[in-house]
């Protein structure tokens, strides 16, 4: 599993980092075998008020069942930062510890193209 930490935002995408995390997220997904690990939601909160919330940290991991992989976010640093924490269990997690997560920051079937032109 490999953990990366770089913008997956649409909106985002004209700055560099946008660009660079759009770019991989597309890779990822031309890749049957391999997967976005990711809480759903943002984890940077700038200071920055005219800037927006993203996600920078995800996790691709190929091989494992998702079954075993949990992840959440923790607040407990003073930072705009929010860490992505990520639980490989021994064993299949019950519904009940999966419920509300999701595995991927957008589907894999997901069109970009028609989401930016919306926001636009």
């Amino acid at each position: 599993m490999v953990v990366i930490e770089t913008r997956l935002d649409p909106a985002n995408s004209l700055d560099i980092d946008g660009y660079h995390g759009l770019a991989l997220m597309n890779f990822v997904h031309s890749i049957k075998r391999l997967n976005i690990l990711a809480t759903g939601g943002a984890t940077h909160y700038p200071y920055d008020k005219n800037k927006r919330p993203s996600a920078l940290d995800f996790a691709v991991y190929g091989g494992l069942s998702n079954t075993c992989l949990r992840t959440y976010s923790s607040v407990d640093l003073d930072s705009d930062h929010l860490p992505v924490h990520i639980e490989l269990a021994a064993k299949r997690l019950s519904v009940l510890a999966q419920a509300g997560l999701r595995r991927r920051i957008l589907p894999s079937n997901a069109n970009i193209s028609k989401f930016q032109a919306y926001l636009n």
